[in-house]
């Protein structure tokens, strides 16, 4: 049997549970999720794996964090963005460079995997349909 709470609300109309305030709490929550620099953060990596894929098919993308600072930044409409601050935007969301040879070149870059991105443009905004899959 499921416990039902009463909420004192000071004279507000109706019967409060703590369910129906973290419902409530939740929805508001979500919509402002929209529309943080996180969510806009994700669109912009989806926006470039995205670029990138049409140009090179695979599956990861790797690039370094000056490009990729500069093209998040342009996404995102700022004047700049610098690599030490967009490493402190995509920390959270699990990516970090790492020291990687490319061209003959040893240098530190972002591995994009698309699921990964996926799956975060998922939980933070309108996920992608991809080739293939329906609504």
């Amino acid at each position: 049997e499921r416990a039902s709470w009463r909420i004192d609300t000071d004279g507000v109309p109706g019967p409060f549970t703590l369910s129906s305030l973290a419902q409530d709490l939740c929805s508001v929550r979500d919509s402002e999720v929209e529309h943080s620099t996180t969510a806009r953060v994700v669109e912009a990596l989806w926006d470039v794996v995205e670029e990138e894929r049409s140009a090179r098919p695979t599956s990861d993308v790797i690039v370094s964090p000056s490009q990729l600072a500069a093209r998040v930044a342009a996404k995102l409409g700022w004047e700049k963005l610098s690599p030490k601050t967009l490493a402190t935007l995509l920390n959270p969301l699990g990516f970090a460079s790492k020291s990687t040879r490319e061209g003959g070149t040893r240098g530190r870059r972002y591995h994009l995997h698309i699921d990964a991105v996926k799956d975060l443009l998922d939980r933070y905004g309108e996920g992608p349909l991809l080739q293939g899959e329906s609504s």
